[in-house]
């Protein structure tokens, strides 16, 4: 399975609402701790549950999702949320939400659907720290709510709700706040309510804002794809020996038609660095080296961009968890 992300935007929102019940300096722990990086346009879930498990920790035993999602306001919402409250009813603005969710949260198996007389909508995130990722699917939940009583007006109660979380711990807050029956340990979260709420209106459906978001929306895929497609050219370019053991940005740059500047950007708003990129692209071709040559750890490091064979064997063993000779394959 792919590691899945969170829009950071969208967390930092979510760690603002956490300052206001924990405090800045829980907080500012919690994110130094698991290494939460503002400035990265994406954080890996699995990052996010970790830090929403320690800040559980210092909240103690209640839901910290559910309070989460008191302080959270619309004012948090990227293009993508702001395009879904300018919908017309709430079906279509459910549709949009499985459309466009990777812009806000990764996941898997997401789906919006109506059956007889109740919608369902469901998701599973991805794996990771157990708990912390109950607090982010509490918190995920009651976002959900707390969004149904900002676009129709009504805070009205599901017919009931289906966990994959197993730990039944927070059983009555939940049940006390959503108000309808609650069952755990389900394949995937799933929201079941009246096929009736489907036709509500929405109190800030606007067609003409949601036709400029959704041209804005088009661009930011046109981008994102350029993006992507611009990375691999510059992995092809860092395959080849020479660029790889000079590891010059502007050389690369130069050959993509691009600024050193513009190339940063691009490769910032795609969550990684030259540095890295460089480095992982060293890497590999030693791994393969050592796989397939007797050439000696030297004269390996020496060939993919290395000067000293010390910095070599730290930086495969940091990327590996062994060192090169141990990694080497015995014929």
């Amino acid at each position: 399975m792919n590691q899945h992300s969170i829009n950071t935007s969208f967390l930092t929102h979510l760690l603002a609402s956490s300052e206001i019940i924990l405090g800045k300096d829980v907080v500012t722990h919690c994110k130094l701790m698991t290494g939460i990086d503002a400035e990265k346009e994406r954080t890996p879930l699995e990052q996010t549950y970790e830090c929403l498990s320690l800040m559980g920790e210092y909240y103690g035993p209640r839901p910290l999702g559910l309070a989460l999602a008191k302080n959270l306001s619309p004012a948090s919402f990227n293009i993508v949320g702001h395009l879904i409250m300018s919908s017309q009813t709430l079906e279509e603005a459910l549709n949009l939400v499985v459309t466009y969710h990777d812009y806000i949260m990764e996941c898997e198996n997401i789906a919006f659907y109506i059956e007889g007389d109740n919608g369902y909508f469901s998701w599973e995130p991805s794996p990771g720290n157990e708990n912390g990722r109950q607090v982010f699917i509490e918190f995920i939940l009651a976002s959900i709510w707390r969004f149904g009583i900002w676009s129709t007006g009504k805070g009205q109660s599901f017919e009931y709700i289906e966990l994959s979380i197993k730990d039944e711990r927070n059983y009555d807050a939940l049940k006390q706040f959503f108000n309808c029956p609650i069952s755990f340990g389900a394949p995937v979260n799933r929201l079941v309510f009246p096929a009736s709420w489907c036709s509500l209106s929405m109190l800030s459906g606007n067609s003409f804002v949601q036709r400029l978001l959704s041209i804005k929306l088009d661009e930011l895929n046109n981008n994102k794809a350029q993006g992507k497609e611009l990375i691999g050219r510059l992995r092809a370019l860092l395959q080849q020996d020479i660029f790889l053991r000079e590891g010059v940005i502007s050389n690369i740059a130069e050959h993509l038609n691009l600024s050193v500047r513009s190339l940063q950007r691009y490769l910032k708003n795609h969550s990684t660095n030259f540095s890295r990129e460089l480095r992982m692209a060293r890497l590999q071709k030693a791994e393969a080296l050592l796989m397939s040559t007797t050439k000696t750890i030297c004269e390996i490091a020496l060939e993919v961009g290395y000067s000293e064979q010390s910095a070599f064997s730290y930086a495969y063993k940091q990327w590996k968890g062994k060192a090169p000779n141990e990694d080497r394959l015995v014929i």
